[in-house]
Protein backbone atom coordinates (compact mmCIF):
# COMPACT_ATOMS: atom_id res chain seq x y z
CA UNK A 1 0.00 0.00 0.00
CA UNK A 2 3.05 2.20 0.53
CA UNK A 3 4.44 1.77 -3.06
CA UNK A 4 0.65 2.48 -4.10
CA UNK A 5 0.21 5.42 -2.57
CA UNK A 6 3.75 7.30 -3.87
CA UNK A 7 2.71 5.54 -7.21
CA UNK A 8 -0.66 7.42 -7.48
CA UNK A 9 0.52 10.48 -5.81
CA UNK A 10 2.83 11.27 -8.56
CA UNK A 11 0.72 10.25 -11.31
CA UNK A 12 -1.85 11.92 -9.65
CA UNK A 13 0.30 15.45 -9.33
CA UNK A 14 1.57 14.84 -13.33
CA UNK A 15 -1.44 14.46 -14.71
CA UNK A 16 -3.01 17.99 -12.46
CA UNK A 17 -0.07 19.79 -13.70
CA UNK A 18 -1.03 18.77 -17.39
CA UNK A 19 -4.18 19.31 -17.23
CA UNK A 20 -4.15 22.87 -16.79
CA UNK A 21 -1.73 23.39 -20.01
CA UNK A 22 -0.14 26.74 -18.71
CA UNK A 23 2.89 25.13 -17.20
CA UNK A 24 6.45 26.47 -17.44
CA UNK A 25 9.59 25.01 -17.74
CA UNK A 26 9.98 24.79 -14.23
CA UNK A 27 6.22 23.04 -14.29
CA UNK A 28 6.79 20.78 -17.27
CA UNK A 29 10.55 19.42 -15.10
CA UNK A 30 8.36 18.14 -12.32
CA UNK A 31 5.68 17.08 -14.00
CA UNK A 32 7.68 14.69 -16.15
CA UNK A 33 9.47 13.96 -12.32
CA UNK A 34 6.84 13.15 -11.15
CA UNK A 35 6.00 10.37 -13.96
CA UNK A 36 9.33 8.99 -13.46
CA UNK A 37 8.65 8.26 -9.89
CA UNK A 38 5.12 7.17 -10.93
CA UNK A 39 6.84 4.54 -13.45
CA UNK A 40 8.95 3.34 -10.74
CA UNK A 41 6.97 2.88 -8.06
CA UNK A 42 4.06 1.47 -10.17
CA UNK A 43 6.72 -1.22 -11.58
CA UNK A 44 7.13 -1.96 -7.92
CA UNK A 45 4.20 -2.59 -6.88
CA UNK A 46 3.28 -4.81 -9.86
CA UNK A 47 6.35 -7.30 -9.16
CA UNK A 48 4.11 -9.71 -7.78
CA UNK A 49 1.37 -9.42 -10.17
CA UNK A 50 2.82 -9.50 -13.45
CA UNK A 51 6.23 -11.19 -14.80
CA UNK A 52 9.22 -10.75 -12.71
CA UNK A 53 11.63 -10.10 -15.45
CA UNK A 54 9.54 -7.31 -16.78
CA UNK A 55 8.70 -5.50 -13.64
CA UNK A 56 12.92 -5.07 -12.67
CA UNK A 57 13.34 -3.63 -16.01
CA UNK A 58 10.60 -1.27 -15.91
CA UNK A 59 11.48 -0.43 -12.56
CA UNK A 60 15.08 0.36 -13.17
CA UNK A 61 13.74 1.85 -16.08
CA UNK A 62 11.88 4.52 -14.01
CA UNK A 63 14.51 4.73 -11.37
CA UNK A 64 17.60 5.80 -14.20
CA UNK A 65 14.83 8.03 -15.79
CA UNK A 66 13.93 9.65 -12.48
CA UNK A 67 17.57 10.43 -11.66
CA UNK A 68 17.87 12.68 -14.84
CA UNK A 69 14.80 14.41 -14.30
CA UNK A 70 15.75 15.26 -11.13
CA UNK A 71 18.96 17.04 -12.21
CA UNK A 72 16.56 18.85 -14.98
CA UNK A 73 14.09 19.98 -12.22
CA UNK A 74 17.20 21.34 -10.19
CA UNK A 75 18.86 23.21 -13.01
CA UNK A 76 15.43 24.88 -13.36
CA UNK A 77 14.67 25.19 -10.12
CA UNK A 78 17.58 27.25 -9.47
CA UNK A 79 17.35 28.95 -12.95
CA UNK A 80 20.69 27.41 -14.19
CA UNK A 81 22.61 29.08 -11.70
CA UNK A 82 24.23 26.74 -9.30
CA UNK A 83 27.06 24.04 -10.37
CA UNK A 84 24.32 21.70 -11.85
CA UNK A 85 25.72 23.05 -15.41
CA UNK A 86 24.52 21.06 -18.88
CA UNK A 87 27.72 19.09 -18.91
CA UNK A 88 26.51 17.31 -15.32
CA UNK A 89 23.33 16.44 -16.86
CA UNK A 90 24.73 15.43 -19.99
CA UNK A 91 26.59 12.92 -17.74
CA UNK A 92 23.97 12.13 -15.59
CA UNK A 93 22.43 11.26 -18.70
CA UNK A 94 24.78 8.92 -20.45
CA UNK A 95 25.31 7.28 -17.32
CA UNK A 96 21.86 6.15 -16.73
CA UNK A 97 21.60 5.37 -20.30
CA UNK A 98 24.58 3.22 -19.63
CA UNK A 99 22.79 1.61 -16.36
CA UNK A 100 19.61 1.16 -18.19
CA UNK A 101 21.52 -0.77 -21.15
CA UNK A 102 23.68 -3.11 -18.71
CA UNK A 103 20.30 -4.79 -17.14
CA UNK A 104 19.89 -6.17 -20.17
CA UNK A 105 23.51 -7.67 -20.12
CA UNK A 106 24.97 -10.37 -17.47
CA UNK A 107 25.80 -7.48 -15.17
CA UNK A 108 22.26 -6.66 -14.59
CA UNK A 109 21.17 -10.21 -13.38
CA UNK A 110 24.20 -9.57 -10.33
CA UNK A 111 22.84 -9.33 -6.84
CA UNK A 112 24.11 -5.65 -6.18
CA UNK A 113 22.81 -3.84 -9.38
CA UNK A 114 19.70 -2.77 -8.12
CA UNK A 115 21.11 -1.89 -4.71
CA UNK A 116 23.89 -0.14 -6.96
CA UNK A 117 21.32 1.94 -8.93
CA UNK A 118 19.76 2.71 -6.01
CA UNK A 119 23.08 4.33 -4.69
CA UNK A 120 23.81 5.96 -7.36
CA UNK A 121 20.40 7.69 -7.78
CA UNK A 122 20.82 8.84 -4.20
CA UNK A 123 24.07 10.55 -5.05
CA UNK A 124 22.94 12.26 -7.41
CA UNK A 125 19.88 13.61 -5.68
CA UNK A 126 22.35 14.59 -2.90
CA UNK A 127 24.51 16.51 -5.43
CA UNK A 128 20.81 17.78 -6.80
CA UNK A 129 20.24 19.25 -2.89
CA UNK A 130 23.40 20.77 -2.01
CA UNK A 131 23.12 22.48 -5.54
CA UNK A 132 19.97 24.03 -4.35
CA UNK A 133 21.49 25.11 -1.15
CA UNK A 134 24.50 26.74 -2.65
CA UNK A 135 22.16 28.64 -4.98
CA UNK A 136 19.93 29.73 -1.97
CA UNK A 137 22.85 30.95 0.15
CA UNK A 138 23.71 33.31 -2.88
CA UNK A 139 20.72 34.59 -3.25
CA UNK A 140 19.53 38.16 -1.80
CA UNK A 141 16.84 38.27 0.89
CA UNK A 142 13.50 37.94 -1.29
CA UNK A 143 10.50 35.80 -1.33
CA UNK A 144 11.88 33.47 -3.79
CA UNK A 145 14.35 32.71 -1.54
CA UNK A 146 12.16 31.99 1.54
CA UNK A 147 10.22 29.73 -0.25
CA UNK A 148 13.39 27.63 -1.93
CA UNK A 149 14.46 27.62 1.98
CA UNK A 150 11.19 25.81 3.33
CA UNK A 151 12.04 23.15 0.89
CA UNK A 152 15.53 22.91 1.88
CA UNK A 153 14.08 21.69 5.34
CA UNK A 154 11.10 19.95 3.44
CA UNK A 155 13.85 17.42 2.01
CA UNK A 156 16.40 16.18 4.70
CA UNK A 157 13.22 15.99 7.35
CA UNK A 158 11.67 13.80 4.65
CA UNK A 159 14.67 11.65 4.50
CA UNK A 160 14.95 11.51 8.32
CA UNK A 161 11.69 9.97 8.39
CA UNK A 162 12.24 7.33 5.88
CA UNK A 163 14.74 6.21 7.45
CA UNK A 164 12.23 4.37 10.16
CA UNK A 165 11.73 2.02 7.20
CA UNK A 166 14.97 0.94 7.69
CA UNK A 167 14.51 -0.36 11.18
CA UNK A 168 13.77 -3.29 9.84
CA UNK A 169 17.43 -4.28 9.62
CA UNK A 170 17.75 -4.09 13.32
CA UNK A 171 14.42 -5.92 14.28
CA UNK A 172 12.38 -3.58 14.88
CA UNK A 173 8.97 -3.36 12.74
CA UNK A 174 6.94 -0.86 12.26
CA UNK A 175 4.26 0.18 8.99
CA UNK A 176 6.12 1.72 5.94
CA UNK A 177 5.75 5.20 6.40
CA UNK A 178 8.71 5.85 3.16
CA UNK A 179 5.50 6.43 0.52
CA UNK A 180 3.46 8.70 2.56
CA UNK A 181 6.29 11.29 3.47
CA UNK A 182 7.59 11.19 -0.13
CA UNK A 183 3.78 11.74 -1.47
CA UNK A 184 3.74 14.72 1.03
CA UNK A 185 7.01 16.01 0.29
CA UNK A 186 5.73 16.05 -3.41
CA UNK A 187 3.24 17.72 -2.74
CA UNK A 188 5.26 19.89 -0.87
CA UNK A 189 6.99 20.94 -3.72
CA UNK A 190 3.98 21.06 -5.91
CA UNK A 191 3.08 24.01 -3.84
CA UNK A 192 6.43 25.82 -4.16
CA UNK A 193 6.85 25.84 -8.06
CA UNK A 194 3.05 25.95 -9.30
CA UNK A 195 1.68 28.10 -6.48
CA UNK A 196 4.32 31.42 -6.55
CA UNK A 197 1.34 33.52 -4.57
CA UNK A 198 2.18 31.21 -1.31
CA UNK A 199 5.12 33.18 0.24
CA UNK A 200 5.18 32.81 3.99
CA UNK A 201 5.40 29.09 5.88
CA UNK A 202 1.89 29.74 7.42
CA UNK A 203 0.46 29.99 4.08
CA UNK A 204 1.38 26.02 3.56
CA UNK A 205 0.67 24.95 6.99
CA UNK A 206 -3.01 25.83 6.14
CA UNK A 207 -2.94 23.89 3.20
CA UNK A 208 -1.49 20.85 4.53
CA UNK A 209 -4.03 21.47 7.64
CA UNK A 210 -6.68 21.34 4.86
CA UNK A 211 -5.11 18.29 3.67
CA UNK A 212 -5.00 16.80 6.94
CA UNK A 213 -8.54 16.90 8.45
CA UNK A 214 -9.94 16.06 4.95
CA UNK A 215 -7.72 12.53 5.14
CA UNK A 216 -9.02 12.32 8.56
CA UNK A 217 -12.49 12.99 7.86
CA UNK A 218 -12.29 10.67 4.83
CA UNK A 219 -10.23 8.00 7.13
CA UNK A 220 -13.42 7.81 9.42
CA UNK A 221 -16.19 7.74 7.03
CA UNK A 222 -14.33 4.64 5.44
CA UNK A 223 -14.06 2.84 8.58
CA UNK A 224 -17.62 3.75 9.50
CA UNK A 225 -18.54 2.66 6.15
CA UNK A 226 -16.47 -1.25 6.81
CA UNK A 227 -17.32 -1.08 10.26
CA UNK A 228 -21.22 -1.35 9.26
CA UNK A 229 -20.86 -3.59 6.22
CA UNK A 230 -18.26 -6.31 7.10
CA UNK A 231 -18.36 -6.21 10.77
CA UNK A 232 -14.23 -5.14 10.86
CA UNK A 233 -12.36 -2.35 10.28
CA UNK A 234 -9.18 -2.20 8.23
CA UNK A 235 -5.95 -1.24 9.01
CA UNK A 236 -5.07 2.48 9.96
CA UNK A 237 -2.46 2.60 8.03
CA UNK A 238 -4.65 1.33 4.66
CA UNK A 239 -7.02 3.56 5.70
CA UNK A 240 -5.35 6.75 5.78
CA UNK A 241 -3.82 6.30 2.61
CA UNK A 242 -6.76 5.61 0.85
CA UNK A 243 -8.15 8.60 2.28
CA UNK A 244 -5.09 10.84 1.37
CA UNK A 245 -5.39 9.55 -2.37
CA UNK A 246 -8.97 10.26 -2.95
CA UNK A 247 -8.57 13.70 -1.34
CA UNK A 248 -5.51 15.07 -3.20
CA UNK A 249 -7.40 13.23 -6.63
CA UNK A 250 -10.54 15.40 -6.42
CA UNK A 251 -9.39 19.01 -8.35
CA UNK A 252 -7.06 16.69 -11.27
CA UNK A 253 -10.38 14.61 -11.75
CA UNK A 254 -12.87 17.28 -12.04
CA UNK A 255 -10.65 19.08 -14.28
CA UNK A 256 -10.75 16.76 -16.29
CA UNK A 257 -13.88 16.07 -16.34
CA UNK A 258 -14.89 19.83 -16.75
CA UNK A 259 -12.87 20.18 -19.87
CA UNK A 260 -14.51 16.74 -21.33
CA UNK A 261 -17.93 18.36 -20.08
CA UNK A 262 -17.23 21.48 -22.49
CA UNK A 263 -16.41 19.39 -25.28
CA UNK A 264 -18.78 17.24 -25.11
CA UNK A 265 -22.07 19.49 -22.98
CA UNK A 266 -20.63 22.81 -23.68
CA UNK A 267 -23.90 24.28 -21.98
CA UNK A 268 -23.03 22.58 -18.44
CA UNK A 269 -21.16 25.45 -16.90
CA UNK A 270 -22.71 25.20 -14.04
CA UNK A 271 -22.36 21.23 -13.72
CA UNK A 272 -19.46 20.99 -11.26
CA UNK A 273 -20.71 24.40 -8.82
CA UNK A 274 -21.71 22.75 -5.33
CA UNK A 275 -25.53 23.74 -4.63
CA UNK A 276 -23.55 25.31 -1.68
CA UNK A 277 -22.18 27.97 -3.55
CA UNK A 278 -25.22 29.76 -4.49
CA UNK A 279 -26.32 30.62 -0.65
CA UNK A 280 -26.00 33.86 0.29
CA UNK A 281 -23.15 34.39 2.04
CA UNK A 282 -21.17 33.53 -1.34
CA UNK A 283 -23.04 36.05 -3.09
CA UNK A 284 -21.67 38.70 -0.54
CA UNK A 285 -17.93 37.43 -1.22
CA UNK A 286 -19.19 37.76 -4.75
CA UNK A 287 -19.95 41.67 -4.50
CA UNK A 288 -16.84 42.20 -2.63
CA UNK A 289 -14.76 40.78 -5.06
CA UNK A 290 -16.76 42.58 -7.38
CA UNK A 291 -16.56 46.57 -5.32
CA UNK A 292 -12.57 45.63 -4.88
CA UNK A 293 -12.16 45.28 -9.05
CA UNK A 294 -14.78 48.32 -9.43
CA UNK A 295 -12.37 50.95 -10.00
CA UNK A 296 -10.43 49.41 -12.46
CA UNK A 297 -12.35 46.64 -14.53
CA UNK A 298 -13.95 47.98 -17.81
CA UNK A 299 -17.82 48.16 -18.24
CA UNK A 300 -19.65 45.97 -20.35
CA UNK A 301 -20.26 47.29 -24.03
CA UNK A 302 -23.70 48.63 -23.45
CA UNK A 303 -22.40 50.97 -20.52
CA UNK A 304 -19.28 52.10 -22.70
CA UNK A 305 -20.52 55.50 -22.79
CA UNK A 306 -20.63 55.98 -19.10
CA UNK A 307 -16.89 54.33 -19.19
CA UNK A 308 -15.62 56.87 -21.49
CA UNK A 309 -17.01 59.71 -19.40
CA UNK A 310 -16.10 58.07 -16.29
CA UNK A 311 -12.68 58.15 -17.36
CA UNK A 312 -12.43 61.62 -18.80
CA UNK A 313 -13.46 62.74 -15.48
CA UNK A 314 -10.89 60.88 -13.64
CA UNK A 315 -8.24 62.13 -15.96
CA UNK A 316 -9.48 65.69 -15.56
CA UNK A 317 -10.31 66.32 -11.83
CA UNK A 318 -7.90 67.08 -9.28
CA UNK A 319 -7.14 63.59 -7.65
CA UNK A 320 -7.79 63.06 -4.03
CA UNK A 321 -4.61 61.45 -2.47
CA UNK A 322 -5.00 59.53 0.51
CA UNK A 323 -1.11 58.91 1.19
CA UNK A 324 0.00 56.57 4.18
CA UNK A 325 3.23 53.93 4.74
CA UNK A 326 2.65 51.19 2.80
CA UNK A 327 4.31 47.99 2.38
CA UNK A 328 4.48 47.28 -1.40
CA UNK A 329 4.70 43.83 -1.32
CA UNK A 330 1.85 43.30 0.07
CA UNK A 331 0.17 45.59 -2.43
CA UNK A 332 1.99 43.32 -5.60
CA UNK A 333 0.07 40.05 -3.83
CA UNK A 334 -3.12 41.76 -3.19
CA UNK A 335 -2.70 42.70 -7.46
CA UNK A 336 -1.95 38.80 -7.89
CA UNK A 337 -4.94 37.68 -6.31
CA UNK A 338 -7.12 39.71 -7.68
CA UNK A 339 -5.56 39.16 -11.13
CA UNK A 340 -5.71 35.52 -10.67
CA UNK A 341 -9.39 35.83 -9.35
CA UNK A 342 -9.97 36.64 -13.59
CA UNK A 343 -10.96 34.26 -15.78
CA UNK A 344 -9.25 35.99 -18.48
CA UNK A 345 -6.00 34.99 -16.15
CA UNK A 346 -7.11 31.22 -16.88
CA UNK A 347 -4.00 30.38 -18.55
CA UNK A 348 -1.34 32.86 -17.35
CA UNK A 349 1.29 31.00 -15.45
CA UNK A 350 1.68 34.25 -12.71
CA UNK A 351 4.48 34.17 -10.46
CA UNK A 352 6.38 37.00 -8.53
CA UNK A 353 9.79 37.92 -7.25
CA UNK A 354 9.63 40.18 -4.26
CA UNK A 355 12.43 41.41 -1.85
CA UNK A 356 12.00 41.57 1.32
CA UNK A 357 13.12 44.22 4.07
CA UNK A 358 12.07 47.04 1.30
CA UNK A 359 11.28 50.38 3.31
CA UNK A 360 7.59 51.50 2.88
CA UNK A 361 6.33 53.83 0.46
CA UNK A 362 4.09 56.89 1.69
CA UNK A 363 0.98 56.37 -1.48
CA UNK A 364 -2.84 56.04 -1.72
CA UNK A 365 -3.15 52.48 -1.54
CA UNK A 366 -6.55 52.32 -3.56
CA UNK A 367 -4.74 54.57 -6.58
CA UNK A 368 -1.84 52.16 -6.48
CA UNK A 369 -3.66 49.29 -6.46
CA UNK A 370 -5.43 50.69 -9.90
CA UNK A 371 -2.30 51.41 -11.59
CA UNK A 372 -0.96 47.83 -10.72
CA UNK A 373 -4.23 45.99 -11.95
CA UNK A 374 -4.65 47.99 -14.92
CA UNK A 375 -1.03 47.18 -16.07
CA UNK A 376 -1.75 43.68 -15.27
CA UNK A 377 -5.04 43.70 -17.30
CA UNK A 378 -3.27 44.84 -20.11
CA UNK A 379 -0.55 42.49 -19.92
CA UNK A 380 -2.89 39.71 -19.83
CA UNK A 381 -5.28 40.76 -22.68
CA UNK A 382 -1.78 41.07 -25.36
CA UNK A 383 -1.16 37.60 -24.20
CA UNK A 384 -4.84 35.60 -25.65
CA UNK A 385 -3.30 32.22 -26.25
CA UNK A 386 -1.63 31.83 -22.67
CA UNK A 387 1.76 32.87 -21.22
CA UNK A 388 3.49 34.28 -18.06
CA UNK A 389 3.24 37.01 -16.13
CA UNK A 390 6.35 38.21 -13.64
CA UNK A 391 6.15 40.87 -11.06
CA UNK A 392 9.11 42.03 -8.90
CA UNK A 393 10.27 44.17 -6.41
CA UNK A 394 13.43 45.82 -5.59
CA UNK A 395 14.94 48.65 -3.61
CA UNK A 396 16.72 50.95 -5.66
CA UNK A 397 19.10 53.77 -5.34
CA UNK A 398 19.69 56.87 -6.56
CA UNK A 399 20.87 60.12 -6.25
CA UNK A 400 18.01 61.56 -4.49
CA UNK A 401 17.88 58.22 -1.89
CA UNK A 402 16.54 55.19 -1.82
CA UNK A 403 13.76 53.97 -4.14
CA UNK A 404 11.27 51.14 -4.89
CA UNK A 405 11.27 49.62 -8.02
CA UNK A 406 8.26 47.34 -9.15
CA UNK A 407 8.51 45.45 -12.20
CA UNK A 408 5.40 43.72 -14.08
CA UNK A 409 6.70 41.67 -17.10
CA UNK A 410 4.46 39.81 -19.82
CA UNK A 411 5.83 37.69 -22.58
CA UNK A 412 2.89 38.84 -24.96
CA UNK A 413 2.80 40.54 -28.14
CA UNK A 414 4.68 43.18 -27.31
CA UNK A 415 4.24 47.04 -28.89
CA UNK A 416 5.37 48.19 -32.17
CA UNK A 417 7.86 50.90 -32.05
CA UNK A 418 6.08 53.07 -33.90
CA UNK A 419 3.30 52.95 -30.65
CA UNK A 420 5.65 52.35 -27.97
CA UNK A 421 6.14 56.61 -27.24
CA UNK A 422 2.93 57.17 -27.88
CA UNK A 423 1.01 54.53 -25.25
CA UNK A 424 0.90 57.38 -22.53
CA UNK A 425 -0.62 59.87 -23.92
CA UNK A 426 -4.00 60.87 -23.22
CA UNK A 427 -6.99 59.11 -25.95
CA UNK A 428 -4.14 56.87 -27.80
CA UNK A 429 -5.47 53.37 -27.71
CA UNK A 430 -4.74 50.57 -30.45
CA UNK A 431 -8.01 48.97 -29.02
CA UNK A 432 -10.93 48.55 -30.74
CA UNK A 433 -13.36 48.90 -27.67
CA UNK A 434 -10.65 50.95 -25.87
CA UNK A 435 -11.11 54.44 -24.36
CA UNK A 436 -7.44 55.30 -24.53
CA UNK A 437 -7.20 56.98 -20.66
CA UNK A 438 -5.71 53.83 -18.74
CA UNK A 439 -2.47 54.79 -19.20
CA UNK A 440 -2.54 57.86 -19.24
CA UNK A 441 -4.16 57.75 -15.75
CA UNK A 442 -1.41 55.58 -14.44
CA UNK A 443 0.91 57.86 -15.06
CA UNK A 444 -0.33 61.10 -13.47
CA UNK A 445 -1.44 58.79 -10.33
CA UNK A 446 2.64 57.49 -9.61
CA UNK A 447 3.99 61.39 -10.72
CA UNK A 448 1.57 62.64 -8.20
CA UNK A 449 3.61 60.36 -5.55
CA UNK A 450 6.57 61.82 -7.09
CA UNK A 451 7.80 58.73 -9.18
CA UNK A 452 8.06 57.68 -12.78
CA UNK A 453 6.35 54.56 -15.21
CA UNK A 454 8.60 53.38 -18.22
CA UNK A 455 8.36 50.77 -20.48
CA UNK A 456 10.36 48.42 -22.20
CA UNK A 457 9.00 45.99 -25.08
CA UNK A 458 10.01 43.92 -28.10
CA UNK A 459 7.39 43.29 -30.72
CA UNK A 460 6.26 40.05 -30.97
CA UNK A 461 8.19 38.81 -27.60
CA UNK A 462 6.36 40.74 -24.30
CA UNK A 463 6.79 44.29 -22.49
CA UNK A 464 7.87 45.08 -19.00
CA UNK A 465 6.54 48.13 -16.99
CA UNK A 466 9.04 49.91 -14.48
CA UNK A 467 7.41 52.05 -12.00
CA UNK A 468 9.97 53.91 -9.69
CA UNK A 469 8.55 55.04 -6.28
CA UNK A 470 9.66 56.92 -3.28
CA UNK A 471 12.43 59.65 -4.14
CA UNK A 472 14.12 61.25 -0.85
CA UNK A 473 11.04 61.86 1.46
CA UNK A 474 8.06 60.16 -0.07
CA UNK A 475 9.84 57.27 1.67
CA UNK A 476 9.55 55.87 4.74
CA UNK A 477 11.72 53.10 6.34
CA UNK A 478 9.40 49.86 8.00
CA UNK A 479 10.75 50.26 11.60
CA UNK A 480 10.28 46.59 12.15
Amino acid sequence: MDTFTLAATSFTIALSLFITGKMDRLQKSFAVLCLAVFIFQAAAFLNGLLAAGFCNHLEHLGLLAGTIAVVFFFQMLTRNESFLTKGFLAVVSLLSTAGAVSQFTPLGTRPGFHSALIAYTCIVVGICYFSLLYHVNRLSPSTEKKRLGYLLIACPTAAFICSVDLSGYLGYHFAPVSGLVLSALLYFTLLIVAYPQLSELHHFFARAFVIAVSTLIGAAIIYLVSFFFSGSAPSFTSVFMMSFLIIISITPVRMMLKNMFNVLYPESKDVFTSLYEFDEKLEKEKALMLAEMAPVFAHEEVNRLNTVVSQFLDYARPAIVNRRPQDINALVLRTISIIAANRMAGNIAISNELQEGLPHVDMDEQQMLQVMINISLNAIEAMPRGGSLTYKTLKIETGDGPAVGISIQDTGSGIPPENLKNIFKPFYTTKKSGVGLGLAICRRIIREHGGSIRVKSIDGQGSIFLIQLGVRDKIRYNPS
